[in-house]
Order: structure tokens, then C-alpha cells, then sequence
């Protein structure tokens, strides 16, 4: 089993644990709020992101693109990790949403030349 799937394991397991502990609706009709919907259905929401949306970066285990080091205007370590995934989703995709807070790295990924 690779890192990916034993960190996805671990996660699956102690979602379960907690879902497991709450008291939870048994059906849609006892569902009042958004923990309650959560309570029911959030193990099976994060089983299902798992599977089916695979981050195109990873900070923890990918490193930023060694361009980004020739930015006139170094980046900070995060900055570097935001625009890599920005450029990295460019090559799999004509259009992205990209909703940061300030200084996140938005603008770098769109005016590489600092």
C-alpha cells in the first residue's frame, strides 16, 4: 500500500470512529442543520473526494516547479506551492477558479515575470 492510500485509510478510519460516536439522524427527515446531514453522510462524502478528486499538487509531498525560482520577485515557500498547482492545473484545464486569501500567490501564477 502506498503513502497515499494508508493517509486515506487512516483518515476513512477515524472518520468512521467519529461518525461512529456522534448521535446521528437515521433518516432525511430528521436531518435539521448541515452537522446533522454531515453526521449521516460525511463518511461517504470524504470516501467519495477521495476517489474521485485527486489533488494536482500536493504540498506536503511535491515540490514547487524549479522555474518559479527565476520569478524577479522571489516567492514565499507557499506562494511557490500555489502557483505550481496553478500551473499544473493549466496543463489538465482551460479554466480554473482561483479563490485565495491575499498574498497566497493569485497574481504570481498569472504574471510570471514578478
Amino acid at each position: 500500500m502506498n503513502a497515499l492510500a494508508e493517509e486515506k485509510s487512516v483518515l476513512e478510519e477515524r472518520v468512521d470512529a467519529e461518525v461512529a460516536t456522534n448521535d446521528k439522524p437515521i433518516s432525511l427527515a430528521e436531518i435539521g442543520s448541515i452537522g446533522d446531514y454531515l453526521s449521516l453522510f460525511g463518511a461517504d462524502l470524504i470516501r467519495r473526494l477521495n476517489e474521485e478528486y485527486v489533488p494536482v499538487h500536493h504540498p506536503g509531498k511535491d515540490e514547487p516547479l524549479e522555474v518559479l525560482n527565476q520569478i524577479k520577485r522571489p516567492l514565499f515557500n507557499a506562494q511557490a506551492h500555489v502557483v505550481t498547482a496553478l500551473i499544473k492545473g493549466f496543463k489538465r484545464h482551460r479554466n480554473l477558479f482561483v479563490i485565495g486569501e491575499p498574498g497566497t500567490g493569485k497574481t504570481s501564477g498569472f504574471n510570471p515575470r514578478g
